[in-house]
């Protein structure tokens, strides 16, 4: 649990710097559309359940970018190395959707033949990103190189899903019925722009996380990070 500890330490402190980034690059644009949406919406007679999954949607689609973003300026900003952010996407983009594809099948197979097994494997896979980002010295595909990073620390990673878990489950419809309480629909657009907003950076902040926790893991096994 050190491990798990103390990358959450380590993400308070580059938090900042990284999460600037993110918004100066992609965040104030995204967040400026969804708040386009919103205006748009008052126009229309669709409820509010109908606006948040339309929003989550595109929340959901964000990902695709945040993904690669992310772990990006946490490498910039733990080891102050720069490298070129086009070149970094344009070398991953392929072997993540591939890693990712493969881990799919192999996750439903022990999904279906049982459901634990199913879990398990998901969790050993839940450092498939960074083996593909970080990982590129050491041979061996991404989704071995991703199950050995996860060994021996794998009650850590468990922690941290349920966590977030948790969240995703509680937290999220709790703020919403909270942020749409309002009769105003002013009111109830704006709770919704600042909703999307908490759970934007949230999300973010969860994957720095995420990211320096594989640094420190690469670190206590003697493993170099390489781009």
């Amino acid at each position: 649990m050190s491990a798990l500890i103390l990358s959450f330490k380590k993400s308070l402190e580059i938090a900042p710097k990284v999460l600037k980034d993110i918004s100066l690059y992609f965040g104030f644009y995204f967040l400026a559309f969804c708040v386009f949406l919103i205006i748009l919406f008052s126009f229309s007679n669709y409820d509010l359940n109908f606006k948040f999954t339309f929003l989550n949607g595109l929340f959901v689609f964000s990902k695709v970018f945040t993904v690669f973003m992310i772990p990006y300026y946490c490498y910039v900003y733990t080891y102050n190395q720069r490298v070129p952010f086009w070149n970094f996407i344009s070398e991953n983009v392929s072997p993540a959707i591939l890693a990712h594809i493969k881990a799919f099948f192999i996750i439903l197979f022990f999904l279906i033949l049982l459901i634990i097994p199913g879990i398990y494997k998901t969790i050993r896979f839940s450092f498939l990103n960074e083996s593909v980002f970080f990982d590129k010295e050491r041979s061996g595909s991404a989704l071995k190189k991703a199950d050995q990073a996860s060994r021996s620390y794998f009650l850590p990673l468990l922690g941290f899903l349920i966590l977030k878990t948790f969240f995703t489950i509680f937290t999220i419809p709790s703020l919403l019925k909270f942020f749409s309480s309002f009769n105003s629909i002013f009111l109830v657009n704006l709770n919704l722009f600042i909703f999307i907003v908490i759970i934007f950076y949230l999300a973010c902040f969860v994957n720095i996380w995420k990211t320096l926790f594989y640094f420190e893991i690469k670190e206590a096994k003697n493993q170099a990070i390489s781009l």
